[in-house]
């Protein structure tokens, strides 16, 4: 391992190789990147209408729902559309997504939880599946949640849905601190 020793920390400005600006290094010697996209939106607002949506040119289940968001506390570029609850990628990158879910005592009932991201997704099980269900007891909390790195291209569509095709299915609690989602470009 070796150290580096640094005297002085001048303002600073380091291009890419077309010129754009990939980084800054301000008077204060801290290092300033262009905003990357990014979004978090939390409590269960609703769901897009039943039937069939297309997700990155899939066409999936017409039982899955696309969740919309009670709020949308970050959108950096506004690339996350609240009405049609998708994330558009504007930049080619790894991007973390993630999501949390909490639900009161539902008796008995689950939450399928699913994150759409590419176009090479099974259409009924998404980029990553999740359940979370409940033994049946009152009283009873649950939580699920994921966290996944997606090699993402420009126009790349992300979405999270809620499993809707029965009777044993139940959505999250509509409290806010009970459901999120988020997108990060990492780089």
């Amino acid at each position: 391992m070796s150290d580096l020793k640094v005297n002085e920390v001048k303002t600073d400005t380091i291009k890419d190789q077309s010129g754009t600006t990939a980084m800054t290094i301000d008077t204060s010697g801290r290092i300033l990147t262009p905003a990357r996209p990014s979004f978090f939106a939390r409590g269960y607002g609703s769901l897009r209408a039943q039937g069939a949506a297309t997700i990155n040119g899939l066409t999936i289940s017409s039982t899955k729902q696309i969740v919309l968001w009670d709020s949308v506390d970050v959108n950096v570029g506004n690339h996350f559309d609240n009405t049609t609850g998708i994330f558009t990628v504007p930049i080619a990158g790894v991007y973390q997504v993630s999501y949390h879910l909490g639900k009161k005592a539902a008796n008995g009932k689950y939450v399928q939880v699913t994150i759409y991201a590419s176009s090479s997704d099974s259409t009924s099980v998404g980029y990553i599946t999740q359940y979370s269900g409940q033994d049946g007891s009152y009283g009873m909390y649950d939580t699920s949640g994921a966290t996944v790195l997606v090699n993402a291209s420009v126009g790349q569509q992300i979405s999270l849905t809620l499993e809707q095709y029965n009777t044993n299915w139940t959505t999250p609690d509509t409290a806010q601190e009970y459901f999120s989602f988020g997108i990060y470009l990492i780089g």
